[in-house]
């Protein structure tokens, strides 16, 4: 199997863009629409790594954050493959290296404490038809299951959807709590202390046609049915074509009319939205 992937973002209401995403293929890392040559055996042909990073932290430190976990994550992640090929371990030490970024810059620049980013990051192996994936915070991944039903695969990082797990690590979280900031994040990678981590290193097999769907939580402005309905045209037009120029381009538009149906609804407060969109073909 392989993958083929394409993706875009939108800034929303925002004045500024907090969104930052990644992909490592080949023999570069493509970045900010820039292609950036790595050295060769540092991430294997049959594999490919996205990562989408949704900044917090205002105008100035949001889209820094962001942009110092990408690349701190991708260049661990690369730089461990050669000596470590433990996929959780590889996870976990990317992981680490950009939170250790974003610590040291807040004790070089304490006026920017807050600052931090959600992450998803997936690792595609073409040779297993696995994907393997970490997140932290409220960023999405989903696949469209053969049954035309979307499925969340990551934990979601909220007090809310965690509330059971925290208390177990003796937090105290009443249900007032949770009424009122039940939507806060729990988890983010900004410089403290990790509690809370979503990594599968088992890996989940794909099959022909599965469509998989990376985004900033901006995407969730579309509801689930509005979302599912998108993704099973993308997917039937992606089964349909013959090319693999043409499939892709069942992709693009996928990702082009999330944007546009977001637009229409004219959120007045639409945050930054960010779409990575991933199908599997022969």
């Amino acid at each position: 199997m392989r993958a083929l992937w394409t993706g875009g973002q939108i800034q929303g209401a925002r004045e500024y863009q907090e969104d930052f995403f990644g992909i490592a293929e080949g023999e570069q890392v493509l970045y900010l629409d820039k292609e950036v040559p790595i050295a060769a055996g540092l991430l294997p042909e049959h594999q490919s790594l996205l990562v989408v990073v949704d900044g917090m932290g205002g105008m100035g430190h949001g889209d820094l954050a962001a942009s110092m976990i990408v690349e701190a994550f991708i260049e661990s992640f690369l730089a461990n493959y050669r000596c470590n090929n433990n996929i959780k371990q590889r996870f976990t030490v990317a992981i680490s290296q950009a939170n250790k970024a974003i610590a040291e810059h807040i004790s070089q620049f304490p006026e920017r404490e807050g600052m931090g980013a959600t992450i998803v990051a997936v690792l595609w192996d073409s040779i297993e038809s696995k994907i393997y994936w970490l997140s932290m915070g409220d960023s999405l991944l989903m696949r469209l299951s053969q049954s035309g039903q979307i499925e969340a695969l990551n934990e979601k990082h909220t007090w809310l959807e965690q509330a059971d797990a925290l208390r177990e690590k003796g937090y105290v979280i009443t249900e007032e709590d949770l009424e009122n900031h039940g939507s806060a994040l729990c988890s983010a990678v900004d410089g403290s202390v990790i509690d809370l981590i979503d990594i599968n290193a088992d890996g989940l097999i794909l099959s022909e046609n599965d469509i998989v769907v990376l985004g900033s939580d901006g995407l969730e402005t579309l509801v689930k049915a509005e979302l599912t309905q998108l993704l099973n045209k993308a997917r039937w037009g992606f089964s349909m074509e013959n090319t693999l120029e043409s499939k892709g381009d069942a992709l693009a538009d996928c990702v082009q009319q999330f944007f546009n149906d977001i637009d229409q609804k004219e959120n007045p407060h639409q945050d930054n939205t960010t779409a990575l969109v991933m199908g599997i073909c022969k």
